[in-house]
């Protein structure tokens, strides 16, 4: 008589299961800490050193010169603020005209950024899910675009996250000086970009939503919202200046669908959760979702924060002439969406399930290609552009004329035939010595080249 057959394969795949889920489970945190570490390495300084991109130039064109040039060409169209030329002319003079230095600002701003959206999830979350938030956070694409950009978007990102929080603390202690930070940080955030403006009806929901108990006293209320109106009624001069050349300074043209989706719906996030679940179900049979913690006032909130951009741009693009439905002009809502995704997963049960969802949303983040090279960031080398046409230029004596992008500022009196052309592209090639030579309405060289790059 034969001897029964054993079988160690359902037994070796339970034991695997178990030893998987046992570690996602008691090492969530320390996965989730260096992946994101990982994640700021190569997305955020891997591409520091690479060439500028497009609008980068014009940043360079404002800040060169005295700080009063600085000032002053910062109200001529394609610049985004006058206080971030400050900012930027300040960190040149300290640490020279670099790539690296350019971004520095930026860069810090988006760590600080990072670590406010970590407090306030907080408020909602556990310390892991609040983790797993400022990882998303600093993982989402437009953050990371914004984090190496020497331009205004991350730094009016991270005041309008302190604003938030000090919003917050205003509600919970009662004082007025966190009233009047979240006021000051609030304008900040306007006065480093105008179209953060968008996120001003944040704070007046956030304290609708709140018990009266814990709303601060209707005097100060009053009192931080004139101070406020009064600190932006400061920009409305260049703002409606900016306003009237809504049509020159568009480029994108009318929203599509794709693009509407692309806004609405995040791809990475939406195939993290589904991929999420899907693996979750299959190694945890009991897997349920409790819906009662789904639709909360903070959860509300927080939708609100993320979509409010999105649906004040695309009405704007929609029923006028300025066309701004680009995904860095409404970064403003990813820091709501963030809190929102960890937040949420806090209905799925059992718990080692609800850390292998959030572990893989943040891997699914993370699946980009590493920037490297040096059209690492925008995509663009002007770099190496301008050493070519510095080797073009030695075997001529032509004036160059560098049709930019910018369709902003044509080159004074060259008239409708040069009106694509752009005084802004100076020394574009930051570290390469190269001079260029822009017509500016009457040329001493017989011979004129036109290149246009990019």
């Amino acid at each position: 008589m034969s001897e029964p057959r054993t079988t160690t394969a359902p037994h070796f795949w339970h034991a695997a299961r178990l030893a998987f889920v046992s570690f996602v489970h008691t090492s969530q945190n320390n996965l989730t800490m260096v992946i994101v570490s990982l994640a700021i390495v190569l997305f955020w300084f891997a591409p520091m050193g690479s060439s500028l991109w497009l609008d980068e130039t014009g940043t360079v064109w404002a800040i060169r010169g005295t700080l009063t040039e600085t000032v002053r060409r910062a109200f001529e169209p394609g610049q985004p603020s006058v206080l971030f030329s400050i900012v930027l002319w300040l960190t040149v003079a300290i640490g020279g005209l670099k790539e690296v230095t350019l971004r520095i600002p930026s860069l810090v701003a988006a760590l600080i950024a990072a670590i406010c959206v970590y407090r306030l999830a907080r408020r909602l979350c556990d310390p892991e899910r609040s983790i797993l938030a400022a990882g998303l956070f600093a993982t989402y694409g437009t953050v990371v675009f914004a984090a190496t950009d020497a331009r205004p978007y991350a730094l009016a990102l991270m005041c309008e996250v302190l604003a938030l929080l000090m919003l917050v603390k205003w509600c919970e202690t009662g004082r007025l000086l966190w009233g009047v930070a979240c006021v000051l940080l609030t304008a900040l955030a306007v006065y480093f970009h105008y179209l953060c403006v968008t996120v001003l009806l944040l704070c007046p929901l956030y304290l609708t939503l709140q018990d009266r108990t814990a709303r601060p006293r209707k005097p100060h209320l009053w009192g931080m919202s004139a101070l406020l109106g009064f600190l932006l009624l400061l920009l409305a001069p260049h703002a409606m200046m900016l306003w009237r050349l809504r049509r020159e300074h568009s480029f994108s043209g009318m929203p599509e669908i794709r693009d509407l989706l692309d806004a609405f719906v995040y791809y990475r996030l939406a195939g993290g959760i589904v991929i999420g679940l899907m693996v979750t179900r299959f190694l945890f049979p009991e897997l349920a979702i409790r819906r009662q913690t789904l639709l909360t006032k903070s959860h509300a909130f927080l939708l609100a924060w993320y979509l409010g951009p999105i649906i004040i741009l695309l009405l704007i693009s929609l029923f006028s002439e300025a066309k701004l439905f680009v995904p860095r002009y409404y970064i403003w809502g990813v820091p709501g969406v963030a809190i929102l995704a960890a937040s949420i997963i806090s209905a799925v049960q059992p718990a080692p399930a609800r850390r292998i969802v959030g572990l893989l949303i943040l891997m699914t983040f993370c699946a980009r290609r590493i920037p490297i090279g040096d059209a690492a960031h925008g995509g663009q080398d002007w770099r190496s552009a301008m050493r070519t046409a510095q080797t073009v230029m030695q075997r001529s004596d032509a004036t160059l004329l560098l049709r930019s992008g910018f369709p902003e500022t044509p080159i004074e009196g060259l008239g409708d035939a040069a009106s694509a052309s752009s005084q802004i592209p100076i020394h574009l090639a930051v570290g390469c010595p190269v001079s260029l030579h822009l017509a500016t309405g009457t040329c001493q060289r017989s011979r004129i080249s036109v290149i246009e790059i990019g």
